[in-house]
């Protein structure tokens, strides 16, 4: 049994201290394997050991650059560290390598954060676009926030913020799933629900 697959039933089986030593076992015997530093970062994240995990993800990245699920897990990982607005980029980039990875996915994983953390980021946010008017991904961020605490309407102005700084740039499968999942289509501008519309 080699390096890799026993690093993978100790992981399966949550002995997970035992599981990140096989996986870098396993990249020393192999360390052109992505799947060895992708699963390693699965471990590593289960353990909270996040800053290791976003790097073994990278490395993953590197040698397997079309992996739409490595793109998810870091994306995943970003958005607990409240690296928001880059897990935007990385989920994006997993969308366009596999459609079925969409921004509902992202929406999920900031449910996941305490009241207390989502509070805060909504305080950050507010501050950054304070300092950045002109930061679309910004109102992104912050437009999700908003509608997982219930401030339905300041989200929907974030969205259309977002919508406006973005223009053609606007990513029409990503809005279309958070269309679908935040917003009533009444809501968005009558010429970009067109052009959505028009997309499918």
């Amino acid at each position: 049994m080699s390096s890799f697959q026993i690093a993978n039933e100790r992981l399966r089986a949550g002995k997970l201290d035992e599981a990140v030593v096989a996986y870098q076992k396993a990249i020393e015997e192999n360390p052109c394997f992505s799947w060895a530093y992708h699963n390693l970062a699965e471990a590593l994240t289960q353990q909270g050991r996040l800053e290791e995990a976003i790097v073994a993800y990278r490395q993953a990245i590197q040698l397997n650059p079309q992996s739409a699920w490595t793109y998810h897990n870091l994306a995943a990982v970003l958005t607990q560290q409240g690296l928001s607005t880059e897990a935007i980029a990385v989920y994006q980039k997993a969308t366009e390598i596999n459609p079925e990875f969409s921004s509902k996915t992202f929406f999920a994983d900031h449910h996941k954060l305490s009241q207390e953390q989502q509070q805060a980021k909504i305080i950050e946010y507010r501050d950054r676009i304070q300092k950045q008017p002109e930061q679309a991904e910004f109102y992104h961020v912050l437009g999700q926030l908003l509608q997982i605490v219930g401030q339905r309407t300041e989200a929907v102005a974030c969205f259309q913020r977002y919508i406006e700084l973005q223009g053609d740039a606007v990513h029409l499968e990503f809005y279309r799933n958070l269309g679908e999942a935040l917003l009533d289509k009444t809501q968005f501008p009558e010429d970009r629900q067109q052009q959505i519309n028009q997309a499918y």
